[in-house]
């Protein structure tokens, strides 16, 4: 299931990100590097799991009732770079993810 589509944003060019199941790995790519590749659009691949795990803990952490079906109850918008991840709650908090580090 995809639990993200509609609000996971490209930082780098704009564009939404899509949902694809890759061999049993559900993952989000940009439009333009799924449609043009990675040298028009630097921004990572991203595993559904890994943001879900985030976001649970965010959740978590703020003794919120959380569940991935409610996800879109939570996070505004998700923003991926081709070195980060930004999640913006809809109670103003934000998660960073940067290589080696996770910010709550």
């Amino acid at each position: 299931m995809n639990y993200c589509t509609g609000i996971i944003k490209c930082q780098e060019c704009g564009k939404n990100f899509n949902y694809k199941n890759n061999n049993g790995t559900e993952i989000y790519v940009c439009q333009t590097r799924k449609n043009r590749g990675v040298n028009a659009c630097k921004s990572q691949i991203v595993k559904q799991q890994f943001l879900l795990d985030i976001i649970e803990k965010h959740c978590l952490d703020r003794q919120k009732n959380y569940s991935n079906s409610r996800l879109k109850l939570f996070v505004t918008t998700i923003y991926v770079s081709s070195n980060q991840i930004k999640i913006l709650y809809k109670d103003g908090t934000i998660s960073m993810v940067r290589p080696n580090e996770i910010i709550f």
